[in-house]
């Protein structure tokens, strides 16, 4: 995860920006919101590392624990 990626998911996350400081601010919601982006993209590169290595089950396991 780059600091792109992190930027990125504060401003989806709706977290209030101060621009020019690389300032957020986050409220609970917006945190819980931050969290989940960053869980999901996580589990989206294990799952993606896995099935790079043929661990396919694996990767099926990891993608539908994504989806519950």
């Amino acid at each position: 995860m780059t600091k792109e990626d992190i930027i990125s998911w504060a401003r989806e996350a709706e977290c209030e920006e101060t621009f020019g400081m690389d300032v957020f601010r986050f409220t609970l919601p917006d945190l819980e919101r931050f969290a989940n982006l960053v869980a999901a993209a996580q589990k989206e590169a294990d799952a993606k590392l896995c099935e790079d290595n043929g661990l396919f089950q694996t990767c099926k396991a990891i993608r539908a624990r994504s989806q519950a």
